[in-house]
């Protein structure tokens, strides 16, 4: 099984393209920097997706760290050719406090949410909540107090004087929560909704990048610069219908989705994902100082990084959930198929076998491994064993189909309410003043 986790685009890059590039053309190269992120992020599905399938050396899935490996060399090789050598006026000073507090926090926070359906909620997961939101607080005290004695923090608030980035980066986090959480369950309900093999699924996912492609590719450079923000307003929108046409299939069709069907929202959501990522880090980038763009994406990663990690702990929830209240109609609805695969094997004592498979549809939706295959599931019979492996994946397919077009309907309205907020921001990318005062690129300080 694979699960999808969009890796966070290098945000250091964006600071240096900020930073070198005139306003004439860093349009072309944030365009160019967004499609290509944005499609090799859903490429990489498809690429895990093949390793899996090919079961490498017999590993499974553990192959799948090992692609970083030769990327990361060539990587390397090709930063010390090209990017050239600058530095900072003057060396900040490491903030050897703040990063364990930041870290504990985000550990406080993530945990609970992403590990409570498994172990049942117990009464410390609640209270882990409420100590990251205590260390929070500690933390920004601590890092406010930090700047004003020593100059440097892990996180400087000069760009919080900035209103339009302080909301952009709110919005910004919604919008993660939301696409972060479409991509946990995405998969899941490919493979284990639809009975999917990996590399199925995962080809038929990277058909999204098309869209990022042309919305990444054509945003900061083409749309932007004549309509502003409302390119991030469409691009919102554009993923929000994207999603529900997304639900209308699974609803209509159910277990018998095909990859044809499906390619065509893949699209026109990637469209929208495009339209928004690129032009959205250009746009709050572009609300602070030059000399703040460093610390200005290393903010917008991190929260990127919090609301996917949010969005997964959450639409994990949401969606487990409802996969378990619709065991029961999942059941009722795949024992008619199972009745008569089990009279065509000749099978006549069939009371005992209908409870076991109710129980075991409950069991697999109450299981924290979807792919693990309950005891009551398990049949000695081969003809016993063949019918009930077609009822089950009837009834897997109704239970997350059920949730996931859930999730679906949730995320999408996630991202009306982000659209609605990319109407707060400056229609263009730096304020007139702040372009005006600094025509001329400086030297990368980040």
């Amino acid at each position: 099984m694979i699960h999808r986790h969009f890796s966070a685009p290098p945000f250091h890059v964006l600071a240096i393209l900020h930073v070198v590039f005139p306003p004439g053309e860093r349009g072309k190269a944030v365009a160019i920097f967004g499609a290509v992120t944005g499609s090799s992020a859903v490429f990489g599905l498809a690429l895990g997706g093949v390793v899996v399938q090919w079961d490498l050396f017999g590993w499974e899935w553990r192959p799948i760290f090992l692609v970083n490996v030769p990327v990361g060399i060539a990587a390397l090789i090709a930063g010390a050719l090209v990017i050239r050598e600058s530095r900072a006026p003057q060396r900040p000073k490491l903030d050897l406090l703040g990063m364990p507090l930041a870290l504990a926090a985000v550990a406080l926070l993530v945990y609970p949410l992403t590990e409570g359906r498994r172990l049942g909620w117990p009464a410390w997961t609640y209270g882990m909540i409420a100590g990251a939101l205590v260390l929070l607080a500690v933390f920004l005290a601590y890092e406010k107090r930090r700047f004003a004695k020593v100059g440097s923090a892990l996180v400087e608030f000069g760009v919080f004087r900035s209103r339009s980035f302080s909301i952009g980066m709110a919005v910004w986090f919604l919008f993660w929560i939301a696409v972060g959480g479409f991509f946990f369950v995405w998969t899941l309900f490919l493979q284990q909704g639809l009975g999917w093999t990996p590399m199925h699924a995962g080809l038929t996912a990277a058909t999204f990048a098309i869209g990022v492609g042309i919305g990444a590719g054509n945003a900061p450079d083409k749309l932007v610069p004549k309509f502003g923000r409302n390119v991030l307003v469409a691009g919102g929108i554009v993923n929000a219908i994207g999603f529900v046409a997304f639900s209308v299939l699974v609803a209509h069709y159910g277990h018998s989705l095909a990859s044809w069907q499906i390619i065509p929202v893949h699209i026109v959501s990637g469209i929208g994902f495009g339209l928004i990522v690129a032009p959205t880090l250009d746009l709050l980038l572009g609300q602070v100082p030059g000399e703040q763009a460093g610390n200005a994406s290393g903010l917008l990663n991190t929260v990127q990084q919090l609301g996917m990690a949010l969005g997964v702990a959450l639409t994990g929830v949401v969606f487990f959930a409802q996969v378990g209240n619709a065991s029961g109609d999942a059941a009722d609805e795949a024992a008619p198929a199972l009745k008569s695969a089990l009279s065509s094997a000749g099978v006549t004592s069939q009371d005992q076998l209908l409870a076991d498979f109710r129980t075991c549809v409950q069991q697999r939706a109450d299981s924290v491994d979807p792919s693990e295959v309950p005891a009551d599931c398990r049949k000695d019979d081969p003809k016993v064993a063949g019918a009930f492996g077609g009822a089950i994946a009837r009834a897997d397919s109704v239970s997350y189909s059920s949730a996931f077009r859930t999730v679906l309907l949730l995320d999408a309205g996630i991202l009306v309410i982000a659209a609605a907020g990319f109407l707060t921001l400056p229609k263009h990318s730096r304020p007139a003043d702040a372009a005006a005062a600094s025509p001329e690129p400086t030297e990368v300080t980040a």
